[in-house]
């Protein structure tokens, strides 16, 4: 789905759905923090040879319920922060509107694909 013209690169992983921000995601930032940097920078290694690209929260509901449904679905994310150099968004507003539409785009044209007659 991706075009030269994009400008921009796609990565194919697993993601990692945690019922919490803080500590199931290996944040330092939270209330409770019970392990140091280096935990969180092994347990992120660990997932990131396991083929993890991604650490969110919603898609688990959402999946769930289109099984539930037999709805075929797919989960499309932009990953905006290197967990393994930060835990908190650097970027400028700007640019999160960019990195907002990508999906949108990559999508669409799965869509779109998917509705041309074979």
């Amino acid at each position: 789905m991706l075009r030269p013209e994009d400008g921009f690169a796609v990565v194919e992983g697993r993601t990692m759905c945690a019922t919490n921000f803080y500590e199931e995601q290996a944040r330092l930032d939270g209330v409770f923090c019970t392990y140091q940097r280096d935990d969180k920078i092994n347990f992120l290694k660990r997932l990131y040879d396991a083929g993890v690209r991604n650490i969110e929260m919603e898609s688990m509901v959402i999946a769930a319920f289109c099984r539930r449904a037999s709805i075929p679905a797919m989960v499309v994310c932009a990953a905006i922060v290197n967990r393994l150099e930060s835990d908190l968004p650097t970027c400028k507003p700007e640019d999160m509107k960019a990195f907002e539409k990508r999906p949108q785009i990559l999508v669409a044209r799965f869509i779109k694909q998917r509705l041309q007659p074979i």
